[in-house]
């Protein structure tokens, strides 16, 4: 499994330190975890990662656009010029807008699966707690829902049912959201519906990592 995540605003840094949470139950699970961070997000040192360690299964967090992922820069690393470096692979994209058109492109040219948002990947926070994102009340249900997507697929869960699990617990979190007395609860309740409504994939809906 490789993980590449960029951190260069508060929105990177949350997912980046949320992430820490999937490469633990990964490596609980007996997965061999890669990290590529910083200014190792490059095409050529990811291409050369992925033919030498053969991943099943790629997460990235990061920015994005209907068509590429970008780095620490903000310029893109990956398009539907390269988009076949996923061959074989079950994606997690965790970017703005890639489903569209990357994640179809990348399973046109042999990526197993695709999962992503077609649309913008949203995200709250509560002023003075970017130090802190993972005790952050109003991103956390967000990012857990997002999670649970690539914590499915570690536990053996098919892609489809994995984006079902996401869908489920969207719906769970929603409604506790929508009656809890917390002040930011509200706060969640768009960026979390946003999102189940974009999350999504191409490829095969049976395919496991294990």
């Amino acid at each position: 499994m490789i993980v590449i995540r960029t951190k260069h605003d508060w929105l990177t840094e949350y997912l980046y330190n949320y992430t820490e949470i999937l490469i633990s139950f990964a490596e609980e699970r007996g997965f061999k975890v890669q990290k590529i961070e910083g200014l190792d997000i490059k095409f050529k040192h990811i291409e050369k990662r992925i033919r030498e360690t053969k991943p099943r299964c790629i997460v990235f967090n990061g920015h994005g656009t209907t068509t590429s992922l970008c780095d620490n820069s903000k310029n893109e690393f990956i398009n539907l010029d390269n988009a076949h470096v996923f061959k074989g692979i079950i994606a997690f994209v965790r970017a703005c807008n890639a489903l569209k058109e990357l994640g179809p492109k990348a399973v046109k040219e042999g990526c197993t699966a695709f999962i992503g948002y077609k649309n913008r990947f949203w995200l709250a926070k509560k002023q003075g707690m970017e130090s802190r994102p993972l005790s952050a009340p109003i991103a956390k249900p967000i990012i857990d829902a997002s999670n649970v997507v690539v914590i499915g697929l570690l536990k053996g869960h098919s892609v489809e049912e994995s984006v079902n699990k996401s869908h489920q617990l969207t719906e769970n979190l929603f409604i506790d959201l929508l009656f809890s007395n917390d002040p930011y609860a509200r706060v969640s309740l768009k960026p979390l519906l946003q999102n189940n409504q974009s999350l999504g994939f191409e490829g095969n809906p049976l395919a496991k990592i294990k």
